[in-house]
């Protein structure tokens, strides 16, 4: 009882590694009937697995009742998914041999303390069969079969060690993706501390042009009818010759890795002197604090 307590633990990686098996050797899962035999929260586990991944199965035990029980509940709550009665059905245990030999795909998982499954059971086909015994002890007795395949759990633990390898291969991967994405996104945030300072110059630049051309007008200089194409030109010439220094600002606030807070400070401060800025002492602190 302790080692089926056990085993139920790492239960639900072997019903993966049972599907995912099953997957690489039956490539068209639609039309394929899984006999899983037992009733019990194990065998429910597979038939859930077998059925999302489209597999149909059909139910074999000792226990009929709790059999059409199983099934019932899988089609009534399906856990997100539908199904139909059709895609689960329920046979007797004495038409075991039968489904034994007419069915390709075989999942058992029974308390038995013996094997269920003889060696004297089983006859031989053309058709490649695949079982996987889950139980321990072991359901089905030791045999050597043409086209009869058998896994145990030794064998699922192989697969499933394989499977957890390469996901932790591919998490790998993402993390690097993830990673990278990261850093991009904090340059991208770290940029966003220069924008109060953009925004100021290109406000005061706005005024200037606006002051000038008021001027202009009152002096006679330029007609009024002229005034939004020359607005135009104007802070078109503005935008221009302000491109570098933006870029300039920008490379400053993401290369905070070679900078240290005084000089972050010196940049804020010489910028803020030149251009008449005024900008607030908050502005100053938030733009150091994002660049570090």
């Amino acid at each position: 009882m302790k080692i089926w307590l056990l085993f139920t633990i790492f239960l639900p990686w072997h019903h993966l590694s049972i599907v995912a098996k099953a997957k690489q050797l039956y490539k068209d899962e639609k039309g394929v009937k899984a006999l899983v035999i037992g009733a019990g929260e194990m065998s429910e586990l597979a038939c859930r697995h077998l059925l999302k991944s489209g597999f149909e199965v059909v139910v074999c035990s000792r226990n009929i009742k709790k059999a059409r029980i199983l099934a019932h509940s899988i089609v009534m709550d399906g856990n997100g998914e539908t199904y139909t009665a059709s895609q689960i059905q329920v046979k007797p245990y004495e038409e075991l041999e039968y489904l034994l030999n007419s069915m390709q795909l075989l999942v058992t998982a029974t308390s038995a303390p013996y094997p269920i499954i003889k060696k004297e059971m089983v006859r031989p086909l053309k058709e490649t069969r695949n079982w996987f015994d889950i139980a321990l002890p072991r359901d089905i007795e030791e045999m050597q079969i043409d086209n009869l395949n058998i896994y145990s759990v030794d064998d699922l633990q192989c697969i499933v060690d394989e499977t957890l390898e390469l996901r932790a291969n591919q998490a790998k991967e993402a993390f690097g993706i993830v990673g990278q994405m990261s850093e991009e996104f904090f340059v991208w945030l770290k940029s966003l501390a220069v924008e109060p300072i953009i925004k100021s110059i290109r406000t005061k630049s706005d005024e200037i042009i606006e002051k000038k051309i008021q001027n202009a007008i009152k002096k006679k200089f330029i007609n009024s009818d002229d005034k939004d194409n020359i607005e135009k030109l104007c802070k078109s010439i503005m935008a221009e010759f302000l491109h570098i220094p933006y870029l300039k600002l920008k490379e400053v606030s993401t290369s905070y890795q070679q900078q240290k807070r005084h000089q972050t400070m010196r940049h804020f401060q010489v910028i803020n002197f030149c251009f008449e800025l005024d900008l607030s002492t908050q502005v100053a602190v938030d733009f150091i604090t994002i660049c570090h």
